[in-house]
């Protein structure tokens, strides 16, 4: 999902004569940030935290 983030922020185009695709490639930036934290907390959650014993 990151990578479709930074290939559609890279590939930004204004879609009219004169817009200013500033808040567009902001928020592919934005929708990078999330998908990227997402990915992360997901990858440490099951790669480190899944092997804990079950202590009662």
């Amino acid at each position: 999902m990151a990578l479709i983030m930074v290939i559609q922020w890279v590939s930004v185009k204004p879609l009219y004569p004169n817009e200013d695709t500033f808040m567009r490639a902001l928020g592919w930036m934005l929708g990078f940030f999330v998908s990227a934290v997402a990915f992360s907390v997901c990858f440490i959650f099951t790669a480190f935290l899944g092997k804990r014993s079950a202590r009662v």
